[in-house]
C-alpha cells in the first residue's frame, strides 16, 4: 500500500502519497466556509492514478504522438504507458513509487529514480519538495539526467481544481494551440483572435469544455469561488510558460497544468524547437521548476 503523510500549517492541510508523488488532498479549514477541498478528491471507488488531485509530470508532459520521442540521433518509438491511453502520456513519475520523508509538520521531500528501460531509455532522478505556509502550498521539482547522452526533458504539474457552479477562472496567455481532426496541435492562434479560448476576463469554469495548450502564459491564474468566499492564485516558475486547460462536460473539476513545453514538443518535428519548450539535458545537467497555490479571502463589495 502506498505510504501517506500529512502536512499542516495554519488553515491549510495536505496529504502526500508515495504512489506517483501525488498530492492526494489539499484543504482549506476556515470558520467562514468550513473545510474546503481546493483540489478535486479522487472518488473512493477509483484506483486510477491519473485521477489523483495533483501529480508531478516527469520527465515530460502530455502526449508523445504515435509513441515517437525525438532525440539527436533520430526518433525512438516508445510503448504506451497506460491501458486507457493509446500513446505514452505524462511521463514515468506519475506511475512510479517515490521514496517519501516528512521533514517537519509543514514540509516533505520525495525522490524518484528511473533506470533506462523500454518506456524511457534514459536514466534520471527527480526530487520533489512540498511545503505549506499559512496560506499557500509550494511544489518544487528538480530533474537530473543520469545518462551518458543528452536526454529530452520536460516538467510540469497536473492539479485538478475543485469548482462550484459559480467558480470563475481568469489568466493571460499569448496564444492557444488549435488541433486538427486527429487531435494533433496544428497552429497557434493569438489569444485575442480565438474568443472561445480567451481568459483575460473571468469566465465561469463550469461552462468550459476544452483540452488545449495555452502558450506564453506567465501567471497568475485566478480561480474565484464566491460561494466559499475564497480565491486561489496559481503561479509558477518562468520555465513553465505553457498552461494546459482541460475539462470535460458536467465535471466538478478544472485542470490547469503549468508545463515547460507545448503539447507534442518532444515528438513532433515541427514543434521540436526551443521556442516550443523542447530541450535536451546534458549528462549530469539538472532542470528545476516550481508551482505555488495561494488561498485568499474573496473581496466582496459592501
Amino acid at each position: 500500500m502506498a505510504g501517506q503523510l500529512s502536512l499542516h500549517c495554519g488553515a491549510l492541510s495536505l496529504t502526500l502519497s508515495s504512489q506517483g508523488g501525488a498530492c492526494t488532498s489539499l484543504r482549506w479549514h476556515a470558520d467562514a466556509c468550513g473545510v474546503v477541498d481546493l483540489l478535486q478528491p479522487r472518488s473512493k471507488e477509483s484506483q486510477e492514478h491519473f485521477e489523483q488531485p495533483s501529480f508531478p509530470l516527469v520527465p515530460y508532459s502530455n502526449r508523445l504522438f504515435a509513441g515517437q520521442l525525438l532525440i539527436p540521433e533520430g526518433a525512438l518509438t516508445l510503448p504506451c504507458n497506460h491501458p486507457r491511453h493509446p500513446m505514452p502520456v505524462h511521463g514515468q513519475g506519475w506511475r512510479a513509487n517515490w521514496s517519501t520523508r516528512q521533514l517537519n509538520a509543514h514540509s516533505a521531500e520525495q525522490q524518484h529514480q528511473h533506470e533506462a528501460d523500454v518506456h524511457w531509455p534514459f536514466a534520471y532522478d527527480c526530487t520533489q519538495h512540498v511545503s505549506l505556509s499559512e496560506d499557500a502550498a509550494h511544489f518544487t521539482l528538480s530533474l537530473r539526467n543520469l545518462s551518458d547522452r543528452p536526454m529530452p526533458a520536460g516538467l510540469g504539474f497536473h492539479p485538478w481544481f475543485a469548482i462550484d457552479e459559480d467558480s470563475t477562472v481568469c489568466f493571460a496567455a499569448e496564444a492557444v494551440w488549435m488541433k486538427d481532426g486527429q487531435g494533433l496541435p496544428a497552429s497557434a492562434l493569438p489569444a485575442g483572435s480565438a474568443p472561445d479560448f480567451e481568459f483575460s476576463s473571468p469566465r465561469l469554469a463550469t461552462e468550459l469544455v476544452q483540452d488545449h495548450c495555452h502558450a506564453g502564459w506567465r501567471g497568475p491564474v485566478c480561480l474565484t469561488h464566491p460561494r466559499r468566499q475564497i480565491a486561489l492564485s496559481v503561479t509558477a516558475s518562468a520555465e513553465l510558460e505553457y498552461l494546459m486547460v482541460y475539462r470535460r462536460p458536467g465535471q466538478p473539476w478544472l485542470c490547469l497544468e503549468p508545463v515547460s513545453h507545448a503539447t507534442g514538443a518532444l515528438s513532433l518535428p515541427a514543434l521540436s524547437t526551443p521556442a516550443s519548450g523542447a530541450r535536451l539535458l546534458a549528462p549530469g545537467e539538472r532542470m528545476s521548476v516550481w508551482m505555488n497555490l495561494r488561498v485568499m479571502p474573496l473581496q466582496t463589495s459592501s
